[in-house]
This record gives structure tokens, C-alpha cells and sequence, in this order.
């Protein structure tokens, strides 16, 4: 079985940034939009950066403009940035000429393999890895083997098989493996947690 990539994200403490570079984990992601639940400023994510070793950076931005991205990406030298659905191509090209790109897109209640396929296709030659979140609307792997959503397995599964794509979804630690060997995705995501 091919390894699977695995992309922290939405990283916000030093101890979740430590076991998930300890863990092995390729990506790890810090949520840079100042609009997000999860935001770092530049300096607490270049302490936390300073702090580990082995592991690649990812800046998280949803709906930032081109010149914070940009500051980021020079300030905390990123070795990429993920941007949200609603990145236009321009700026997804003016982005991955600077740096390697990852694209979210939000799977959507109801919303049809075909429907995903198409937000996916959207820049897919500009991006390294699409991570589809299947999470922020409640889809759960449960759900997807139960059929309790539009989208199916095999559908998802066709999908992985075309395109590098992060899946960002719940699963219970013991359907993980289950999970990887039915859709063989390029990749998936965990997430940090509130530090106690």
C-alpha cells in the first residue's frame, strides 16, 4: 500500500506542533486569516516554526488578500500556502509561482460527485494537492459508509484514484485503516486541538 500523506492543520500550539513533527507528519498547517477561529499572528507562528524540525510548513488562509499571503509567505519563508474555494485563478497562479499550493474545497450537503469533480478540476493544474473537506458541513466516513450522503464511496474513491487530493473528514481511529485502504486518498488531514 502507498503512504499516505498526512497534513496537519489548523495547528495552534507549540505542544500540538511538536507531537504531530515527532509523529511524522509531512504538512503542518497554521491557520494565518485573521478571520479564522484558529488565526496565529506572524510572530506566534514563526515561534511555533522556529520549534520544530522535519516538517513542512503549510500557511492556512481562507479569505486573505494577495499581499498578506504574500507577507507570509516572505516573513515565515512557508514551504506553501492553502487557500480556500474562493481563490480566483488569478491568484491561485500569481501564488503557485511563489510557492507549492494547496486549494480547499467545501463538500456541500447534497452536492453530487460530478458537482465536486468540476470544484476540484478548477485550477487543479496550478495546485500540488486539493484537500476536500467533507468535515465543515458534518459528512463523517460513518456517514459515507452507511450511504447517509449524496456523495458514495466509490464515487470518492474515483476521485482519489484522478486527483492528489487531502481528506478532511471524522473517522474513528479504528476505521482509519479501513478508510485509507478502500479510497487510497493522496492524503489525509488531522487537526489540533484546544491546548489544556
Amino acid at each position: 500500500m502507498k503512504k499516505t500523506v498526512v497534513k496537519a492543520a489548523g495547528v495552534t500550539t507549540l505542544t500540538d506542533a511538536r507531537y504531530f513533527a515527532a509523529r511524522g507528519v509531512d504538512w503542518l498547517g497554521l491557520s494565518l486569516d485573521s478571520s479564522q477561529d484558529d488565526y496565529l499572528n506572524v510572530t506566534a507562528a514563526l515561534a511555533i516554526k522556529e520549534w520544530v524540525e522535519g516538517v513542512k510548513i503549510v500557511g492556512e488562509f481562507g479569505w486573505a488578500n494577495l499581499e498578506e499571503i504574500d507577507y507570509a509567505i516572505q516573513t515565515l519563508a512557508l514551504d506553501a500556502v492553502q487557500v480556500g474555494p474562493f481563490a480566483d485563478e488569478e491568484a491561485l497562479n500569481k501564488l503557485s509561482e511563489s510557492c507549492v499550493l494547496f486549494r480547499e474545497v467545501v463538500v456541500e450537503p447534497g452536492m453530487s460527485a460530478g458537482e465536486l469533480a468540476n470544484a476540484i478540476e478548477e485550477g487543479a493544474t496550478l495546485v500540488y494537492a486539493t484537500v476536500v473537506n467533507l468535515a465543515k458541513n458534518g459528512m463523517s466516513w460513518s456517514d459515507l459508509a452507511q450511504g447517509n450522503a449524496a456523495l458514495t464511496i466509490d464515487e470518492l474513491k474515483e476521485l482519489c484514484g484522478q486527483y492528489a487530493l487531502v481528506l478532511r473528514m471524522d473517522i474513528e481511529p479504528g476505521d482509519l485503516e479501513t478508510c485509507l485502504q478502500t479510497l487510497s486518498p493522496w492524503g489525509i488531514e488531522a487537526r489540533g486541538g484546544e491546548e489544556e
